[in-house]
Parts: C-alpha cells; sequence; structure tokens
C-alpha cells in the first residue's frame, strides 16, 4: 500500500494593514480654545470599560452647533467603544484544530482584531481495540501546524497542514502515513446585536496524491458552512455562557486519490470517503478568568449513492466487533458489488462525535486546549469514514501582532476623551483643568504614570507622557504622580476658570539597594578573619571578615567585582551580578602567600617555578596543582594591565605525535578553566597545545622528558 510522501509547504505571505491596539489613547498635546464666549460640554469615555456613555438630555436653545467645529474633534475621541470592546473580549479567542478561531472543531461567528496572527499546534491521537474487526488492535497518531491572519475586524484567513501514522494488524503495511494535506480558509463576519453575529465560511482541502509529491487536484475537498455565535453574558453578566452553531455542505472528492479497492482500515488511513456530506455542530462554552470549558456536538449525513440501498454497505473484513457478515470470506463490498455483505442502517454509521475539553488563557497571548472526542458511531461503513471510541486532542496556540507594538498603558485609569460642543450660548466658564508632561530626570516621556489630584479623579499619562485632568474648580491644588520605577513626584497648581494650567514634572529612578555577603576561608575549610574585601561596581564599597570569616555589605544593584587581599596572603577575585533588592552570597578559598614567590613576571611571561601536574594521561589537574595556579591568579588581579594572557601546553616525544598535541591543547584549557573559577575574567585567557614541537630540554633521559612536559604563561597585551 502506497503512502502519501510528505509535501513541503511554503510560508503564507499576508500583508495586513495596521490598526493601532493602544488601551490608553493619547492626549492631544494642544490646548482646548480658550473662547470665554462659547461653552463646552466635554464628554468623558472610559476606557477601560469602553462603554458608551449616554448623552445628557438636550436643552432646547435656539441656536445649531456648528458642524465645521464638530469637525475639529481630536482623532482620539472619534475611537468607536464598540470596537475597542470587541477587541478587549476576543483576547480569549484562540484557533481551532484547522487554526479557524472556534474551540476544537467547531468555528465561531467571530475573530481576532485586524493585524493579528496565530500560530497554533495540535496533536490528536487514540489506541483501540476491536475497532474494524474483533480482536484487532488500531490506532492513530496526528499532527497538525496551522497559522491564522486577521486581514480585517471581521476577515480572516488560515492556513494549516496536516500529518497522520495510523496502525492496523489487519492492514498492509502495518503502519500507513498520511503527510502533506494543506487547508485553507477564509471567514468572514459580523455582530449583528450585542447578542449575536453572523458569518461564513470556506475552506479548501489539497490532498496531496498517494505515492506522489504533489496535490492531486481532482481530489480536492470544499467544505462552505454558516456560523452563528451569541453570547448571553452580553445580556445577563451572571450567566457566562456561549453558544455556537454551524451548518454547511462538505463536497468531497478524496476517492479519487484510489486507484484500487481498499480495506476500511485503510480507508480510513487515509481519511477517503464517497460521499459528500451535509455537516451540523452545536458548541457551548463557559468562559471563566482563567479557564474555559466547553463541549461540543458535530454530526455529518452522507447523500449521494447511500440512497440508493435500503442499508449501508459494510466490509466484510472491516467490521467491529458487534456487526457479523454471512460470507466471513469477502473481503471487499462496495454499492455495486454487494452480494453477501452485511448491511447496516444508515443512522447507525453517520460520522457523529461528542467534545468534552478545556481552554486555559491563564498566560498572555497563549491558549492551551486539552479536548476527548467521544464517537458516538455504533458501526462502520465502506465509503464512509470510520468514527473512533474515542481521540484525544491537545491543542497549543499563540496570537501576536507583528504590525503594531504593544505600549505599556499604566494602570487601569479612566482617562477623559474631551468632545468640544461648541454652541452660540456666550456663558462664563466655571471649571478649568490641568494639563502637562511627565518625563523621567533624563528627558525620557514615562507612559502610564498615574496622576493623583486631591479635588479630582486620577488620570494616566498617554505613550508621549502628557495628561489631561477633568474639570476643576477654582483654586489651589495638589498633584502627586507614581508610577513603578520612579521615586513619587508631587506638585501644586493654581487652577483657573477657562483655562487650562500647564505644569511639567521631571520623576527620579528609584534605587533598590542590594546585599553581596561571603565568606572567605583557607584551603582546609578554617575560617579567615581580618581578610580586605573590595566591591568594586556602580558603587565601591569595603568590608572586612569577622571572626567566622564572613563579610557583609549593601550595595545599589550592578555588576560587581568583589576582591579579597590581605598582606600575607594571595589575592582571590570573582564577578558578580546584583539585582535590586536582592542578595548575592560567593565563598572564597585564600591561600597563604608562599615565602618563596612561586609565580612571578619577568618580561611578556608569567614565570612559574613549580610544576603544573595533571592526572598521568590525561588534561584533568591534579589535587597540587591548585595551589601553585593560585599563585598566578594572584598576579592577574594584582596586575589587571594585563589584557591577554595565553596558557601553553607542551608534552615530551612519547606516544603518537597527534595524540600529543591534542593531549597538551586539552591541559592548556584545563587550565583557562580553573583560572576562570577562581574569578578571571576568560575574554583575558586563551589555550593552545604544542604537543612535543618545541622541547626545552632533550629527550632521552627522564629528566629531560619531565622538563618538557610543562605549561608555559606568555603575555600577549
Amino acid at each position: 500500500m502506497s503512502t502519501r510522501l510528505p509535501l513541503v509547504l511554503v510560508a503564507l505571505l499576508l500583508f495586513v494593514p495596521g490598526i493601532g491596539r493602544a488601551q490608553t489613547p493619547d492626549i492631544p498635546e494642544e490646548r482646548p480654545p480658550e473662547a470665554p464666549e462659547k461653552k463646552t460640554q466635554p464628554a468623558v469615555v472610559d476606557i477601560e470599560a469602553a462603554e458608551e456613555v449616554p448623552p445628557e438630555p438636550e436643552v432646547e436653545q435656539p441656536a445649531r452647533t456648528n458642524p465645521a467645529k464638530r469637525s475639529a474633534q481630536p482623532e482620539a475621541s472619534r475611537v468607536s467603544p464598540t470596537v475597542t470592546k470587541r477587541r478587549s473580549e476576543n483576547l480569549r479567542l484562540s484557533s481551532n484544530l484547522y487554526g479557524e478561531t472556534g474551540l476544537t472543531r467547531i468555528a465561531a461567528a467571530e475573530g481576532s482584531p485586524q493585524g493579528t496572527l496565530r500560530f497554533s499546534f495540535g496533536l490528536d491521537f487514540f489506541t483501540v481495540g476491536s475497532f474494524f474487526q474483533e480482536n484487532d488492535e488500531a490506532s492513530r497518531v496526528g499532527a497538525t501546524v496551522a497559522l491564522g491572519a486577521a486581514l480585517h475586524d471581521y476577515v480572516e484567513m488560515w492556513l494549516s497542514t496536516r500529518a497522520q501514522s495510523s496502525h492496523n494488524e489487519f492492514t498492509s503495511p502495518r503502519l500507513l502515513q498520511s503527510q502533506g494535506d494543506v487547508r485553507l480558509g477564509i471567514k468572514g463576519f459580523y455582530p449583528l446585536a450585542d447578542l449575536i453575529s453572523v458569518g461564513a465560511d470556506l475552506q479548501l482541502g489539497l490532498l496531496s496524491g498517494i505515492g506522489e509529491t504533489f496535490f492531486d487536484f481532482s481530489s480536492t475537498q470544499v467544505q462552505i458552512r454558516g456560523l452563528v455565535t451569541s453570547d448571553l453574558a452580553k445580556a445577563i453578566p451572571q450567566v457566562p455562557l456561549r453558544f455556537h452553531l454551524n451548518a454547511g455542505i462538505i463536497i468531497d472528492n478524496s476517492k479519487n486519490l484510489l486507484g484500487e479497492d481498499l480495506f476500511n482500515s485503510e480507508r480510513f488511513a487515509l481519511e477517503v470517503s464517497d460521499f459528500n456530506r451535509f455537516q451540523v455542530g452545536l458548541g457551548l462554552e463557559a468562559p471563566f478568568k482563567y479557564v474555559t470549558p466547553y463541549i461540543e456536538y458535530q454530526i455529518e449525513f452522507p447523500f449521494g449513492n447511500v440512497e440508493a440501498t435500503p442499508g449501508v454497505v459494510l466490509v466484510a473484513e472491516g467490521l467491529r466487533a458487534a456487526q457479523t457478515t454471512p460470507d466471513p470470506m469477502a473481503r471487499f463490498c462496495t454499492i455495486e458489488n454487494d452480494t453477501n455483505c452485511a448491511r447496516s442502517a444508515p443512522q447507525r454509521t453517520f460520522p457523529q462525535h461528542l467534545t468534552l475539553g478545556a481552554r486555559i488563557s491563564a498566560l498572555q497571548d497563549f491558549t492551551f486546549d486539552a479536548a476527548v472526542e467521544i464517537g458516538l458511531t455504533p458501526d462502520v461503513a465502506t465509503g464512509v469514514v470510520a468514527t473512533p471510541p474515542y481521540n484525544v486532542v491537545l491543542l497549543a496556540a499563540y496570537a501576536f501582532d507583528p504590525f503594531h507594538a504593544r505600549g505599556d498603558s499604566g494602570p487601569p485609569i479612566s482617562v477623559p476623551i474631551l468632545i468640544p460642543e461648541f454652541s452660540e450660548v456666550e456663558k462664563t466658564p466655571t471649571t478649568g483643568s490641568v494639563i502637562g508632561s511627565i518625563k523621567s530626570k533624563e528627558g525620557k516621556e514615562v507612559q502610564g504614570a498615574v496622576v493623583t489630584f486631591d479635588r479630582s479623579p486620577p488620570v494616566a499619562t498617554s505613550a508621549a507622557g502628557m495628561f489631561r485632568s477633568h474639570e476643576i474648580e477654582p483654586g489651589p491644588i495638589a498633584i502627586t504622580v507614581t508610577r513603578e520605577g520612579y521615586e513619587t513626584g508631587t506638585a501644586k497648581a493654581e487652577v483657573v476658570a477657562g483655562q487650562a494650567i500647564e505644569i511639567a514634572l521631571n520623576l527620579v529612578t528609584s534605587i533598590k539597594e542590594g546585599t553581596i555577603k561571603g565568606r572567605i576561608i583557607d584551603d582546609k575549610d578554617k575560617p579567615i578573619p581580618g581578610i580586605n574585601i573590595s566591591l568594586i561596581g556602580p558603587t565601591n564599597a569595603s568590608a572586612v571578615t569577622g571572626e567566622d570569616g564572613g563579610f557583609e555589605a549593601k550595595v545599589i544593584a550592578g555588576k560587581y567585582s568583589v576582591e579579597a587581599a590581605q598582606e600575607g596572603y594571595l589575592k582571590k577575585a570573582r564577578e558578580l551580578e546584583l539585582k535590586g533588592g536582592e542578595s548575592a552570597t560567593l565563598d572564597l578559598v585564600v591561600r597563604k602567600r608562599p615565602k618563596q614567590a612561586v609565580a612571578e613576571i619577568s618580561k611578556n611571561q608569567i614565570v612559574v617555578k613549580q610544576s603544573v601536574h595533571f592526572v598521568t594521561g590525561e588534561a584533568r589537574l591534579a589535587p597540587d596543582a591548585a595551589a601553585v595556579l593560585d599563585n598566578v591568579v594572584d598576579l592577574l588581579v594584582a596586575n589587571k594591565q594585563i589584557r591577554k594572557l595565553r596558557i601553553e601546553g607542551h608534552t615530551d616525544n612519547v606516544g603518537v605525535d597527534d595524540a600529543n598535541v591534542t593531549l597538551s591543547r586539552e591541559r592548556a584549557a584545563s587550565v583557562v578553566d580553573y583560572l576562570v573559577q577562581q574569578g578571571v575574567d576568560r575574554s583575558r585567557l586563551e589555550a593552545e597545545g604544542y604537543g612535543a614541537s618545541r622541547p626545552i630540554a632533550p629527550n632521552l633521559t627522564r629528566r629531560g622528558r619531565e622538563q618538557n612536559r610543562r605549561v608555559e604563561f606568555h603575555i600577549i597585551q
């Protein structure tokens, strides 16, 4: 039995024009016209709730509103509250198994805001016994990758590809694979009212030919459905229920893939159907804060040749355990050749299933679905794709908008949008306002800062750091500005009727201290008191170890070099990064300085007077090597002008040359690793191995070979 060969899918390019998605609109920086003879009636819109504010009762006036002046409203004031509200609600939407917004297989008559892309990965699987005939063992694992895109607020498009592997011990071969099938779809929808929205989708299924490397267009599947979605929570907030209805037809030409008769198990593995179908689906979901449980039911009614026979023809060797056939030797049964074939009532073979699932949306922009599809079709019939008793579906999706940056809109604060309505009535203004800008001390605009007034509701700053207060009675007013990461700022102003008083405030970045603490011990694990500790970083600090060898210092956040130095001891240093409000701990092993210097700087080399020992035939340092190398660490800590040190490994001439070169290089690298562990910056070190190519003594004697087995330290910069 041939399998469908893999198909390489080229990425779908979508040009999606943008719509901004900021939660806090930019407040116009221009002052409103100061016209004492005009009356301004501002309408305040709560951006977070995004609900339409009912208009104030009209007062009959002899003069009419000037249309030319109405057209001068700020652009931000004309944002549709209905659209803003729909975007906020649609944050919980996610892709179904094919990439279309919905549940597991049910589609929703709604979608994401324009410019949103959704990437999803689905996995489904089952394994059962006595599926196609008694005592058989059948299993399937399938994976689907999909990409959906919102071309418009009411139009979305998706592309998905699927691969699956099916196993049945009565097929030949037992493992059948289907790869490279592609679904391409588009959906349009529109809200008729707050409670209901309607739409339609069109989906093409492009199947790769059996044994072919490209699509067999004669086997293309076409699905057309009508969609209805109803959200009861919009009318009754205490009832968080949403209903979905899908109904349509599937024009299925997958039978054109076949060049020979197949078992039902083989048809199932390749998803081949002889019939077009009418499909109906129902969905119910209950969206809560972080999880949305849902249930869906779907049934398909085959039509076409199924009407030509009083019962649906069954395959003799493809029966479930509950079905029987008069002639167990019959292999294939078709509509035209149904002699000695078992029959079943049509309604017992209609594909139908009930799905129980839950969607988790605790992480921003991510959703995860887990569902179980319970098959409700008792019999298997030729030409109708079998329905497994159960199917587990796992689906993960990520939504993002690559065309618009998501700004930090600050806390959920009501921001006023002033919609001036000018009338010809001349009245003296009785209130004023405060406008201004909030910046950091470095001059950067601070977005999302909360501006609080002692006599007016608070507002938040826009992306440009601007704010405007509500209308305030004349008189002195105290202003407080808060924002995470900054110290609280305060200001005072005098509100004047009919004027907008402007202020500017610079916030100081808050600095949080942390703690660096540690312990200094010798090579015998005994604490060393009296060691001077220097901390070099954003702020410099110092400490001295106590009787327990411990030390502690409070400094601001940043990267620090911690150095331990004391007369009679070798110097040590470590690099660490401290975060604000946290603690960093380190322990250092400090050795006593030898009476005779073990290492010293001579011209362009650090001369080590003792040998650095390794485990015989290996690159691992011997236990006594640390005491020697700590003298090199001492020189590097004390001489920061040494910017690059090359550690060279050398061997004698015993053994193979290539092996000696490799061993010498690995030994040099082991020395570099130890120096880095002791606080030397790796950028100051490099390792090289020369094997036996650079002897300093003849390899004729044991003493000469010992001298040639060495490590050298050369100062490069």
